[in-house]
């Protein structure tokens, strides 16, 4: 009997360590599980942050764009009205005058032509906007004369100063090759809207506009 009781507690004891050894594994699992699951949640956790914060940086953009956008449609309403008044009035003016010379008409005359060419040009630049923000912007190369150029430039931006003490000076380098081939109304833009910036920064003196080859090292 003695040896059937130690056979029996051995065999007891082997499944309660083969119980205990299962019990650990399912423990094991069910850890694993638990982790695994942590670590799912923190990963949307940090998908959801980051849309989120995506979302704030788009709604950032948005408020900046409009403010932008509003800022603009200000600035345009304010800078079409200027031309658009001196059009009228010396419309007027030519309209009402009855003794009328021929310096005082071709000198309204030029007055209204500026205020066209300037009231022109912002209606372009409304445009070039437009077709920027709409993807639609073309470059168009084509030839085109310096001179010819430099003559715009300096006639659409010396309209711009005549109510400020500033002169304006062009300096061309003569080596300079008279013919070039590029989005010419882009070109004279560009030229023009730097020279307008210096403009506003500057309320007497002199304004002068270098070309000349860039030379490289």
């Amino acid at each position: 009997y003695e040896e059937n009781d130690e056979l029996d507690v051995n065999f007891v004891k082997y499944e309660l360590d083969k119980a205990e050894s299962k019990m650990h594994r399912a423990s094991l699992i069910q850890i694993s599980l638990i982790v695994i699951s942590l670590l799912i949640l923190l990963q949307i956790y940090k998908i959801m942050q980051e849309r989120e914060r995506q979302t704030e940086i788009d709604k950032a953009l948005a408020e900046e764009n409009s403010r932008a956008k509003t800022s603009f449609l200000s600035n345009m309403s304010h800078e079409i009205r200027t031309p658009m008044n001196t059009i009228l009035g010396f419309s007027e003016v030519l309209l009402k005058e009855k003794n009328l010379t021929e310096e005082v008409v071709k000198s309204d005359t030029k007055n209204i032509h500026d205020a066209g060419v300037t009231l022109l040009d912002l209606i372009n630049y409304i445009l070039d906007i437009s077709r920027i923000e709409s993807n639609k912007e073309q470059v168009i190369n084509k030839d085109y004369d310096l001179q010819t150029l430099v003559f715009e430039v300096n006639s659409i931006f010396t309209s711009k100063i005549n109510s400020k003490e500033i002169t304006f000076e062009i300096n061309v380098d003569p080596n300079l090759p008279r013919q070039y081939c590029g989005d010419y109304t882009k070109m004279c833009k560009i030229i023009v809207n730097i020279l307008v910036n210096a403009l506003n920064y500057t309320n007497y003196g002199k304004i002068t506009l270098d070309i000349h080859e860039k030379q490289h090292d």
